[in-house]
Parts: C-alpha cells; structure tokens; sequence
C-alpha cells in the first residue's frame, strides 16, 4: 500500500498540494485513520480525479488506478488499515509534478471587486506583457486568487492594432477590466480554465507567437451566490522561448453543441418553464450577447428544438458535428458544462470505419475539468468531422428550479463546450 499512496495521494494530499484543504495524508498514520474512506473513494473511482474513461485516447498523466490497486486498497481497508512502518512515516510524491515556473507574471495592477447586481458577472481585464520582440508562448496557467468565486476564465490573444480598443473599455471604467457584456475580442483564444485543470505545457514544439505591442484579455466569470465578493486579483504566468525556437503554432478551435432542458412536467411547473419567459430573463442579464446562442446554435448544427428539446427519465441531450477543413494534428482536448453536467463525449468521424472516442467522461464533475493532452498527437485530415454531445441530468439539482435552462453564461445555465488543440501537421 505504501507505493500507491506514495505514487497516486502525496501528489496533491500532502503539504502544500490542491487537495490537503479537504484531507492532509502527510504522515503513514494520516492514511491509516481514514483507511476505510479511501476505500470508497477510490473503489469509486472519486479519487484520484480522473473522469475520462478508458474508451478516450491515451493520456499524459493519466492518474487514474489500476483496478489491482483498487483491490488492493480495498482489502487493505477491511483488514483494518495495518501499517508496516512508523505511522510517523513522512509520505512524500514518488513522482512529484513539475513544477510551473513563469518567464512571465500578468496580473492586474489592482484587484477588481464586484458591483454586479446578480450572482454572475463577467469581468474583462487587460493585461500587458510588453514584448520588445516576437516570442512564442509555449505554456500558460491562470493562476486564480480567489477561487472559491471563480466559474471559469478564457483568455485571447489581442493584436497590437486591437489593443486601443479594449484601453478605452478599460478606462472608461472605474474598476479594474470592465462588464464584459459591452466588448470584447473572440479572436484567437488560447486558454479555457475551470476547476481542477493543472498547467499546460504545449507538447511537440507547439506554441503561440506574440508580437510586440500584442495583450492578453482575461474573460473571468465570477459567481457569489454562495460567496461574498471578496477582491480577486486572478492573473496569467506564462513560459516563453525566442521567435527564433521551431515551434509550430497552436490553433485552440472551440467546437459547441445546443444546450436545451426542459422543466420535468411532473415536478416543476410556473412562468419560467417557458423557453420564452427564460431568454427574456437571459436577455435582460446578458443582452445580444446571451440570447443569440441558443437559437444559432440550433441553426448551425442543424438541429430543431422539438428534437433537442426532449427529457427521457429527466435527461436531456444534444450533440452537433464539426466540419475540419484543413489537415492539423490535435496534441489535447477539453470539454465544459455546467452542474447539470451528465455526460461528455467528443468522436472523430462518428459512424465510420474511421471512428476514434477522443474523449469519453461517463460521469461529468464540474469540479475536475481537465485539458487532456494526447500521448501522440492525433492525426485529423481536411474533410474530417468532430462530434461533440453532452447530456444534461435535471436530478443534479441542488434546489426545485422552475425554469427552462438553455445555453447561457450564468451558472445556473448549461454549456456544451469544447476544444481541440490544433498544430500544422510535421512538415506542412
């Protein structure tokens, strides 16, 4: 038992590691004390966090258990926890992650705190690395301050002749960033965080190439309705190499599908069950910028509301294919929803010979969501088609919800997002 819990718990259960605010393993007799709760977490594949299944592609830094190891965990536990060492015993990573270290640190100069007047706000904000010539970014992480309030953040990379634009944004109001409700770029995004993600280090001699005078805008969604508003002063740490390293650049293509849940007739009934009733309210928070998506979204996939529109046992699904137009080579993959999250699956030619599971998620935890890279890159040919489907599950409610959920940008919305990491392909 001693490896496993060297190998597969110290990395994040002891010292300073993500997951010692919930539970400390720093010493043999930590384990020992709670031999039958990690038992169960780990013979239900709770922990480690890992929610790709085994139909995916092969992954880096897959943490998932054998199910030997499962077993032996588990009888471990019934016999009582014994230990063959000092209970004193330090347990310390086998294999520690590596650590990030930045060539770049981006942060605001102050921090932002909220006056929005609803649980969800949208804060754009501007940050500067001020490159005096063109350097390739070759990893990234964000690096949240409080995130305790944070949905998600996205970043883009802002070209130099772009940047005045979002200045003014900036300026023009008092707090730091501004609404991200009254502008923003969607051009060349390069980053989607969310929970549980570690950084990202950009394999096979991939990067992002920034020019001097080039910005980075963080979209950073904020949610307090369980929270107070504390001042948050998230930001980027980036490792970089000169324009003159062979990288090949890095391509994030975000690929979504129509998110579209009914009330459970037998259960919830009121106004908000309307679709109408819901955009309205979606309209009011976000404007054009809410109420556009769910209805092009359904035009884009080329799919009816009747059809998507459809509870079976309180489930609700949706999936749309993407056409690729040209040749690349996709090093990782990520998926997002929501807390209704069910189901995530992306394919690559769905239905024919050809067909290869990218990523498969039979269970969604909106607290453990990964960028996946690829153990070898996965060849995609000009005229290739993505699927991406999600399922939603009306039981995860926490609370009764009257109300008809679409795709929107709150919490208590839905999402089915995804992206592939792209390169050129070797010698294009």
């Amino acid at each position: 038992m001693q490896p496993v819990r060297h190998r597969s718990c110290a990395s994040c259960h002891t010292g300073d590691g993500v997951g010692t605010s919930v539970l400390a393993l720093d010493r043999a007799g930590d384990a020992a004390e709670v031999a039958s709760g990690l038992a169960l977490a780990t013979k239900a594949e709770f922990m480690p966090p890992w929610p790709a299944s085994d139909k995916s592609l092969p992954f880096k830094h897959d943490r998932s258990l054998p199910r030997e190891e499962i077993d032996a965990i588990v009888a471990w536990a019934k016999a009582g926890g014994p230990l063959d060492v000092d209970p004193e015993t330090t347990l310390a990573p086998i294999d520690p992650p590596e650590p990030f270290t930045a060539d770049i640190t981006l942060r605001p100069d102050e921090p932002y705190t909220s006056a929005a007047h609803h649980d969800n706000d949208h804060r754009c904000v501007l940050l500067r690395p001020n490159l005096t010539e063109p350097t390739w970014v070759t990893g990234h992480q964000f690096d949240p301050d409080r995130d305790e309030i944070l949905h998600h953040a996205l970043a883009f990379r802002v070209e130099r002749a772009d940047m005045p634009t979002l200045a003014r944004l900036d300026r023009a109001d008092p707090e730091t960033g501004w609404d991200c409700m009254e502008g923003a770029t969607n051009k060349d995004q390069f980053m989607a965080w969310a929970p549980g993600q570690e950084p990202v280090r950009y394999p096979g001699g991939a990067g992002l190439l920034m020019e001097p005078g080039d910005g980075i805008m963080l979209n950073i969604h904020y949610y307090f309705q369980q929270h107070p508003a504390p001042p948050d002063r998230s930001g980027m740490l980036l490792t970089v190499a000169p324009a003159s390293a062979r990288q090949r650049p890095i391509e994030y293509r975000v690929l979504l599908a129509p998110a579209e849940i009914p009330c459970r007739p037998a259960i919830e009934r009121g106004p908000g069950c309307d679709r109408a009733t819901e955009l309205e309210r979606i309209d009011e928070h976000y404007g054009i910028f809410g109420t556009t998506v769910p209805s092009g979204l359904l035009l884009q996939c080329g799919k009816r509301l009747e059809d998507v529109a459809v509870l079976r046992n309180g489930v609700a699904r949706s999936d749309c294919d993407h056409f690729m137009g040209e040749a690349s080579e996709a090093i990782g993959v990520f998926g997002h929803m929501h807390e209704l999250g069910d189901t995530f699956r992306m394919t690559l030619n769905p239905g024919t010979p050809k067909e290869r599971v990218i990523l498969d998620i039979p269970e969604w935890d909106f607290g453990w969501q990964l960028d996946y890279l690829f153990e070898e890159p996965l060849s995609i040919a000009a005229g290739d088609t993505v699927r991406v489907e999600c399922s939603w599950d009306r039981k995860r409610l926490t609370k009764p919800l009257a109300r008809y959920v679409t795709w929107s940008h709150g919490t208590e919305d839905e999402m089915c997002y995804s992206a592939l990491m792209l390169v050129p392909p070797k010698g294009s």
